[in-house]
């Protein structure tokens, strides 16, 4: 069900579905990037502790601030770069649904010139009267 919208003027309408669509899609990549890049942030933390003096004598507030800051970042991009694939995604069933509509148009044109009249041209009106 879309979510409703309440407008400036206190009246409340629905949004387009394809709006709360985007903003799911947004989201499930905002969190799988945020995982993705947990991942990787935790792995490169444990071989960072693993083999770099300067990476174990730093505070707790800072290691957790190199943890947090790529999963942040992965996040945002990986969250962009799924709104811009739906949105990729929702052009194309947009000018799926045009083409679809000018060749039904095109089709009901087709019909209206079979149902039509056959106009010859004067020559051949000629022809049949000397004939």
């Amino acid at each position: 069900m879309p979510s409703l919208s309440r407008q400036a003027d206190g009246s409340i309408s629905h949004r387009d579905p394809r709006a709360d669509e985007a903003a799911k899609v947004a989201m499930w990549g905002g969190m799988i990037g945020c995982l993705k890049w947990s991942i990787y942030s935790v792995l490169g933390g444990l071989i960072s502790y693993r083999f770099s003096p300067v990476f174990r004598n730093l505070t707790p507030q800072f290691k957790v601030y190199l943890f947090m800051c790529p999963v942040t970042i992965g996040g945002m991009v990986e969250a962009d770069r799924r709104l811009r694939q739906y949105e990729t995604w929702v052009r194309m069933e947009r000018r799926a649904e045009a083409w679809s509509q000018a060749a039904g148009t095109w089709n009901g044109l087709e019909e209206q010139d079979e149902l039509a009249p056959v106009v010859v041209n004067r020559v051949e009106v000629e022809k049949q009267k000397k004939a």
